[in-house]
């Protein structure tokens, strides 16, 4: 459905028992677009830090694998970092075909006064204080990019797997898809109302994943 100006009390009653509410049209075509090319600008600024010597280009851990064995741009201190997919240099890239490879942005809140109006947006923050009841503390932003044909799988997994914040219940994710999030290209999925049988075990394999089985 189209996402309402507010969250009534059967929709905060749908988030708790399902886990996750879904909207068309969150933001508008203009602020979509607006934060596409903000994306484009972080992303430029840090290639040509990285170039200049301003961001340290880090190759990954060596006994990292799969998700995680990608090389990274990272402004030190800051927690903004940009990190590509695995099997290549960004720095031997142009900047547009840098762009088209990363893999994930993270901490880029403050790069770009777009990021700061998105954070703080009636349908993001607002949304957020609605289903938790409560004043929400910012704990961080990512930018999953999923370029087409070299995009890394995400396997099933629960977030809170990623975090080490307490009490679980009192977090809740804002995402908004920036492109068209089919079934065909790989869209998010989502399992109803699995957050209400509590924490599973998790594994490293291609990435953080729910165990099998």
């Amino acid at each position: 459905s189209d996402c309402p100006d507010v969250l009534d009390a059967a929709l905060v009653a749908q988030f708790h028992r399902d886990g996750y509410l879904a909207f068309e049209n969150v933001l508008t075509t203009e602020e979509v677009e607006a934060a596409k090319d903000a994306l484009a600008v972080v992303h430029a600024r840090q290639y040509e830090a990285a170039k200049a010597g301003r961001a340290q280009v880090r190759e990954a851990n060596p006994k990292a694998t799969k998700n995680y064995s990608g090389m990274s741009l990272i402004t030190p201190d800051s927690g903004f970092g940009i990190h590509y997919e695995p099997g290549l240099n960004p720095m031997d890239l142009t900047v547009d075909e840098a762009e088209a490879k990363f893999r994930k942005m993270h901490g880029y809140e403050d790069q770009h006064p777009i990021f700061q109006a998105l954070i703080k947006h009636d349908r993001t923050k607002g949304f957020i204080e609605s289903v938790l009841g409560e004043r929400a503390v910012l704990k961080g932003t990512m930018a999953l990019s999923k370029p087409p044909f070299i995009g890394s799988e995400k396997p099933w997994h629960q977030d809170n797997a990623y975090f080490n914040w307490l009490p679980l219940e009192a977090l809740a994710t804002a995402w908004i898809a920036l492109d068209d999030a089919t079934i065909e290209n790989g869209c998010m999925h989502v399992l109803q109302g699995m957050h209400v049988k509590g924490a599973f075990k998790h594994c490293h394999t291609i990435d953080c994943q729910i165990v099998p089985g």
